[in-house]
């Protein structure tokens, strides 16, 4: 197994999207698919986003990769989450007034990294912080690039357009590198 670990500032929002975006290049790094870090650099992102906005002293994105597997685990110690269910409305929002006024806060960070995620569970004490776990089956796709379309039937196609598609900002790919102003990444192999 080899686990990346990235430390996330609070409220560094000018660096906003460093982790994620390193998350994917160690991703790709290591061989994972395009689709599948793509998918994993989702999900860091809304995770890095909400432990900005919403944590007291910052957290971590804890990235787990195995055989078949990628698993993506946001923690802080932050305010925690009175009612889990409303939060993962979309469009529900908790975000200070200062997110909001600079365009973060739309509610939609929980539900997309739901959406990204094959297994999800979050689990969250006021006053104690939010523990969320997201699981990413690493299942040759049929949107992945690296299937080839002859392996791809037209019952696959049409499964593959029913499914959620992750949802990625066009810029999140160009923002900065991770180890950066309070983001610090490890590598551990054998972890």
């Amino acid at each position: 197994m080899t686990r990346f670990v990235h430390r996330i500032a609070p409220r560094d929002i000018e660096h906003g999207g460093s982790a994620s975006a390193e998350i994917k290049r160690e991703l790709r790094a290591a061989g994972v698919s395009a689709y599948d870090a793509r998918r994993a650099g989702i999900v860091a992102f809304e995770g890095e986003m909400n432990l900005m906005v919403h944590s007291t002293r910052g957290g971590t994105i804890e990235v787990d990769l195995r055989p078949g597997v990628i698993e993506v685990v946001v923690e802080d110690d932050g305010p925690g989450i009175s009612d889990v269910d409303l939060a993962l409305t979309p469009g529900f929002s908790t975000a200070p007034d200062w997110a909001t006024e600079l365009g973060f806060g739309a509610g939609m960070g929980l539900p997309n990294m739901q959406r990204n995620s094959d297994g999800f569970e979050i689990h969250s004490q006021p006053g104690r912080g939010t523990r969320v776990r997201c699981r990413i089956e690493r299942e040759p796709h049929p949107a992945s690039p690296e299937t080839p379309p002859s392996s791809t039937s037209g019952a696959d196609v049409e499964k593959a357009a029913c499914e959620r598609e992750p949802w990625e900002p066009d810029w999140a790919q160009d923002l900065g590198v991770g180890g950066a102003h309070g983001q610090t990444p490890e590598t551990k192999e054998g972890a």
